[in-house]
């Protein structure tokens, strides 16, 4: 969801700073709440203004973003295949020969100058060059949904609910219908959309 500074400056390199901001929603604040009451807004406008040029909290989900990385790599002449599955590879001195598997159980064999592991914990890329993919599993369970919201906490800004026994994150993903009113009483425009 969230598209950190560091990725921002890494997309500028490669051209698609300009669109994953445009695309996405910038953040102006983050508000905490607790049992049911504001406790805290936090502004994030320019949090770290004096160490990257993308000094925000950038909201951008990551099925677009996905799409949108896909879009590129087409221009560039570059299929995703979907449905394959890499079963093995080995190294050579120049390239890397592969072997895949599709869904419809037909194997085939290729040679690629780069691998790249985009696949989670489990993947055949990170576990023959073993690195591992340290971490847990949470024992909560959590629940994400898409949702058109109304009211006042429906503000563009993020907010985080905190309870005794629950915890609920709205994340806005494109603007609010309404703008809720600032510290200072003025209303923003923003975008029509929804909140994670």
């Amino acid at each position: 969801m969230a598209v950190q500074a560091r990725t921002l400056e890494l997309y500028r390199q490669l051209d698609l700073t300009k669109a994953v901001v445009a695309r996405g929603h910038r953040v102006p604040a983050v508000n905490l709440w607790v049992k049911g009451e504001a406790a805290a807004r936090l502004p994030f406008e320019s949090v770290g203004s004096s160490l990257t040029p993308y000094p925000f909290l950038h909201i951008f989900p990551q099925d677009q973003h996905e799409r949108l990385l896909i879009e590129r790599l087409l221009d560039l002449g570059i299929a995703v295949e979907r449905q394959t599955e890499l079963v093995s590879f080995t190294n050579g001195e120049t390239a890397s020969r592969l072997a895949c598997a599709r869904l419809a159980a037909r194997r085939l064999t290729a040679r690629r100058n780069y691998i790249y592991g985009c696949d989670g914990h489990a993947q055949t890329v990170r576990e023959a060059i073993g690195t591992g993919f340290p971490g847990g599993t949470y024992r909560q369970i959590f629940y994400v949904a898409d949702v058109e919201a109304a009211g006042s906490a429906i503000n563009g800004e993020l907010h985080v609910d905190l309870d005794e026994a629950d915890f609920l994150w709205r994340v806005p993903v494109g603007g609010s219908r309404k703008s809720a009113p600032d510290r200072n009483g003025t209303r923003r425009a923003s975008r029509p959309g929804a909140i994670r």
